[in-house]
């Protein structure tokens, strides 16, 4: 299997995961607010209000999806219409507002329809239960051979020591990410795929590690501040790095501070 074919499933399995635990938070939330109205407690009518669920289930596409599913954003953005509408019902016209997101909804499936790898999660549930034949066993896929991190408001760091490293998605906003790779090791090609809006991140590799970015910035910047970058021809370990950095940094360096 190719290192993008592991990278998209491994990131595609801690994304399920990651959906499970929002989705089980919001009923753990939304079972104590119950509770607490029956026991007397007041609890504001707008909690109950249709537009909170729907903005619950836009939560869970995006914090599944580390927030690149526009899906997500329609749901959050018709929810908090609806509640607007709910304080100020003079304001807002609920049913322009959901009209607009119906037509931006169809354009999105006209869109992806014409994606050849719209189908790409479904591939991916069909060979969950092969990963033998995708030369992927349970004990390879660990927690230390792919990192899946994610720093909102704070900040995070991962030291690597895997000899069978994978790859890493990293999401960042407004906090600061560390990935410390100078023990990981792979055999020729890994990926690391951020989100950087508003943080920084920081990755630190071995220094004969080549770096290969394909990240887009925008109003933001991408630094290799290794001392020493190896040359085409002594290439042994490529890692690719992808995503987006928006207002916010990416600094690549070969030592740690």
């Amino acid at each position: 299997m190719a290192p993008e074919e592991q990278h998209d499933f491994l990131s595609w399995e801690r994304g399920r995961l990651r959906g499970k635990m929002m989705m089980g938070a919001l009923i753990i939330f939304f079972g104590v607010v119950f509770l607490l109205r029956e026991l007397g407690f007041h609890i504001p009518r707008t909690i109950f209000h249709p537009s909170t669920f729907i903005i619950a289930i836009g939560l869970i596409i995006l914090v599944k999806h580390k927030f690149r599913r526009v899906m997500g954003y329609l749901l959050v953005g018709i929810g908090l219409s609806l509640k607007l509408h709910f304080f100020f019902p003079e304001m807002i016209n609920p049913k322009v507002v959901i009209s607009i997101f119906v037509i931006i909804f169809g354009l999105i499936m006209v869109v992806k329809a014409r994606n050849p790898n719209s189908n790409r999660p479904n591939k991916w549930e069909r060979m969950r239960g092969s990963k033998g034949m995708m030369g992927l066993t349970d004990e390879e896929i660990s927690s230390e051979d792919f990192v899946d991190a994610v720093s909102v408001f704070g900040g995070v760091k991962r030291m690597v020591t895997s000899k069978k490293f994978k790859g890493a998605d990293l999401f960042t906003v407004f906090g600061g990410m560390e990935l410390n790779l100078l023990q990981a090791d792979f055999e020729t090609k890994a990926i690391v795929d951020m989100t950087t809006v508003f943080g920084g991140t920081e990755i630190i590799v071995p220094a004969d590690w080549q770096v290969r970015s394909e990240v887009v910035t925008i109003f933001g910047g991408l630094e290799d501040n290794r001392s020493q970058i190896p040359m085409d021809g002594d290439i042994q370990k490529v890692l690719v790095l992808k995503g987006t950095c928006i207002f916010g940094g990416v600094e690549i360096k070969s030592f740690s501070a």
